[in-house]
């Protein structure tokens, strides 16, 4: 049960991590536990979990210096409850310029053309997007980003079923 005295950052967790086998999946269980008593809605919970799984791999996987933050953050607006998840990395030129990109073509064609679009790209390009595509499809989440230099923040805000 949740308590009833809510302030307007219910709850939140920071994470500073390198990759390493099995802790995406063990972050992305943790996330379930935890937020659950939070929200009391296990669809929100499960789209959450999508995207930490998503967006902490993708930072990882293209930190130039192999490390990131994950932020998850769950934050009260007027009634709603919503689920902010934030990660940080440096990366390269490169990948910044393939990111935005990506993210230009996620928000600009529906999910089922950008798959589409992602199975006829070469298999061995370092990227289709898709993970980012199925946070802001399957995860029904807005997605925004910000890079400062070579520091790069990805955001997934997702909203919760439940009122307060």
């Amino acid at each position: 049960m949740r308590s009833s005295k809510l302030t307007d950052r219910e709850a939140y967790f920071e994470l500073k991590c390198r990759a390493r086998s099995g802790l995406i999946s063990a972050v992305r269980r943790f996330l379930g536990i935890w937020l659950d008593p939070v929200l009391g809605d296990p669809d929100a919970v499960a789209r959450a979990a999508l995207a930490v799984h998503e967006l902490l791999e993708n930072a990882l996987q293209y930190a130039s210096d192999g490390a990131a933050t994950l932020r998850v953050e769950v934050l009260r607006e007027g009634g709603a409850m919503v689920i902010l998840i934030q990660t940080w990395n440096l990366a390269s030129a490169d990948h910044v310029s393939a990111l935005e990109r990506m993210l230009y073509e996620i928000a600009r064609l529906p999910y089922e053309q950008h798959v589409a679009r992602s199975v006829r790209q070469d298999r061995h390009a370092s990227s289709s997007g898709l993970g980012l595509a199925r946070v802001r499809a399957e995860g029904e989440a807005a997605l925004s980003h910000e890079v400062v230099g070579n520091r790069v923040s990805i955001s997934a805000r997702i909203r919760a079923a439940t009122t307060v």
